[in-house]
């Protein structure tokens, strides 16, 4: 019978199967979870990628990671967000400041040279995919960056801030905020209107899991980590040194059962799965979408 599942663990299912978790007035966040605290003191908690890496470590791996649907136009219409709403190149991307929808649509058309129906469609769609993701927030003819953008690592800023140098400026850099009826239904107003705030760094974790191993063996556990939450198919064991050694395949399994998760076998192959006894949990609780 599967062990009754701790706070921590199910907040970090919750925040994979919903994204991030709310969080009343000074309420500090999980473990492994960034605090997004605003104005008011309340706030949203994220997780964090174990030892600062992130999802492109699977490249690194050639694996292939999650598809997203139509991930080009997606990735186009983050930028032209960031564009509008990263005034500052001196701060942190996050939070940034709000911008009208139509700036964004307006953006994106000069990056990609076309002025269409079908180019609108394209833009509405993506941002209606990033705001879903809580890649973006949306409402009422403004938008704002997401929560999840203030989990790009400070390394990566440098290359950001080169990306939005290199952007083309908007025709119409001076817009008012127009609500637009195809966009208002997918957020809410309010959610855009406390976009500010601060991120505060995360109490680590793994550390007491992953401090025994010299620094070849940690980065091994790591790398196993990753690819079975994020992977698009499960990984052959033969490829990774932490699906293949049973010690360090347990305390993979330790790592994983702290965010409520579980490893899952099929003959050779490994991925992850929700973990019975959280699953349970987030279905009492309510209606929840438990996907990878």
């Amino acid at each position: 019978m599967a062990e009754h599942p701790g706070p921590a663990a199910a907040a970090h299912a919750r925040a994979r199967a919903g994204g991030p978790v709310r969080l009343g007035a000074a309420e500090p966040a999980p473990p492994g979870m960034m605090r997004l605290t605003r104005a008011d003191s309340t706030g949203e908690a994220l997780p964090v990628w174990p030892d600062g890496v992130t999802p492109a470590l699977l490249e690194e791996h050639q694996v292939p990671p999650v598809a997203v649907e139509r991930s080009g136009e997606t990735r186009r219409v983050l930028a032209a967000v960031l564009k509008c709403c990263w005034h500052d190149l001196s701060a942190d991307p996050w939070p940034g400041r709000p911008a009208p929808v139509d700036l964004v649509l307006d953006t994106y058309r000069e990056l990609i040279g076309r002025t269409d129906d079908l180019m609108r469609n394209w833009a509405v769609g993506a941002l209606r995919r990033l705001h879903d993701s809580a890649w973006v927030v949306m409402g009422d003819g403004v938008v704002t960056l997401g929560p999840r953008c203030a989990l790009w690592p400070v390394e990566s800023h440098a290359q950001l801030q080169e990306l939005v140098r290199r952007l083309p400026d908007p025709a119409r850099p001076e817009l008012t905020v127009v609500p637009d009826d195809d966009l208002v239904a997918a957020g809410q107003s309010a959610e855009a209107s406390e976009a500010g705030g601060r991120a505060e760094a995360a109490v680590a974790e793994f550390d007491d899991l992953l401090s025994g191993y010299d620094e070849r063996r940690r980065a091994e556990l790591v790398a196993a980590y990753m690819v079975v939450e994020h992977a698009a198919e499960p990984v052959q064991e033969v490829r990774f040194a932490a699906l293949r050694d049973p010690a360090l395949r347990h305390t993979l399994g330790e790592m994983l059962a702290r965010r409520g998760r579980t490893l899952i076998q099929h003959r050779d192959r490994w991925t992850s799965g929700y973990d019975d006894a959280v699953a349970a949990r987030l279905g009492a609780e309510g209606p929840a979408r438990l996907g990878g």
